[in-house]
């Protein structure tokens, strides 16, 4: 690493000017700073011990407060880097607890979500039940239905029947467009059949 030491005073700890504190006077030429170039740390105290031998070098006490200058940047580079990373690991932790804040806010809609959809499926499979046990009794009303149709029709085709053999009845049953009801034509039905079967007992 490479240590670059300018024997230049400053005024304050950032700003650098020519004004040498120690004698308050001004550099009129600035190229008569020094520059020397360090490979590394260890050769600071060489050139150190050579500036406090040579008395006549004016620029040589002032490199004990040059150095100090250079610690103290490295101090505050230091400072301000922990600072940034204090920062960045505040803002993390921010950002997980949002994180957090977010997946659990998250969960629980899940959660209710899932409790309504297990709601649901409960009454659906109770309209199902419903619903099959509705078409269950339609099936079976149907059945029902149709049985009595048949005995309907069994009753009316052997009344048509018995009438047709008959031959001397006269059939008073309305037609199918007229008014009667199907009670009044099932009375009929049965008046006729009494009817054909006095007269048949008188003629034996």
């Amino acid at each position: 690493m490479t240590f670059q030491v300018q024997l230049k005073q400053t005024t304050c700890s950032h700003i650098f000017c020519g004004l040498l504190l120690a004698t308050n006077e001004r550099l009129q030429d600035l190229r008569s700073l020094w520059i020397i170039a360090l490979n590394d740390s260890r050769d600071l105290q060489p050139v150190w011990s050579k500036f406090y031998e040579n008395p006549s070098w004016p620029t040589g006490r002032f490199i004990p407060r040059a150095i100090s200058f250079w610690q103290y940047q490295i101090h505050q580079e230091n400072s301000f880097q922990q600072a940034v990373v204090r920062s960045v690991n505040d803002k993390n932790a921010q950002l997980q607890r949002q994180l957090e804040n977010v997946v659990r806010e998250a969960n629980s809609e899940i959660e209710l979500l899932a409790a309504k959809k297990s709601e649901l499926e409960r009454d659906l499979d109770h309209e199902r039940k419903k619903v099959r046990e509705l078409q269950e009794a339609a099936r079976e009303q149907n059945k029902e239905y149709q049985k009595l149709k048949a005995q309907h029709d069994k009753i009316k085709r052997k009344a048509l029947l018995g009438v047709s053999v008959g031959g001397n009845v006269q059939t008073n049953v309305p037609p199918p467009n007229s008014q009667g009801t199907s009670t009044e034509v099932s009375d009929n039905f049965s008046r006729k059949f009494s009817g054909w079967g006095n007269r048949r007992g008188n003629g034996a």
